[in-house]
């Protein structure tokens, strides 16, 4: 029973970030896990993490890792550390 902006104002006071970018973070965290240990194609992992659109996922990921999903892949992935 709260409005949402005064939940996103309540979340932003004790957490320093948005609900939704907390969201988008926890999706982000998700996918960096399925990159490293599943052998999906990127976009079965975009969908399976939430993002409709390959092309957003692609952005908020480039944003937040500073590197694109393929590449995240490749430098972390099970079979590169052996």
């Amino acid at each position: 029973c709260l409005n949402r902006d005064y939940l996103n104002r309540l979340f932003r006071r004790s957490t320093g970030m948005t609900l939704s970018e907390e969201i988008c973070r926890c999706r982000l965290e998700h996918a960096c896990n399925l990159l490293e240990n599943s052998t999906q194609s990127v976009k079965e992992i975009a969908d399976a993490c939430g993002f409709l659109d390959q092309a957003y996922f692609h952005r908020r990921f480039l944003a937040a890792k500073a590197m694109t999903p393929r590449r995240y892949r490749y430098f972390h992935s099970v079979e590169h550390r052996n």
